[in-house]
């Protein structure tokens, strides 16, 4: 098996198994029910939110909370 193959299989693992902790993330936070940031943030519009994951935020820098 060449080093390129064997560089290949294990970036393919990496990500494999990134993805699978995000979703596992993502799941774990839909179920105890905080779903997504955007539905409770403050900036929850596009004129005022240009982040490329909202709506669908697990994370952000820029959150604040509703009335907040």
């Amino acid at each position: 098996m060449s080093i390129y193959a064997v560089v290949g299989l294990t970036l393919g693992v990496a990500v494999l198994l990134g993805a699978v902790y995000l979703a596992a993330r993502a799941g774990a936070r839909a179920a105890k029910g905080d779903g997504w940031l955007c539905d409770r943030c403050k900036y929850n519009d596009a004129r005022y939110c240009s982040r490329p994951d909202r709506p669908n935020a697990t994370e952000c820098p820029d959150y604040k909370e509703l009335g907040a």
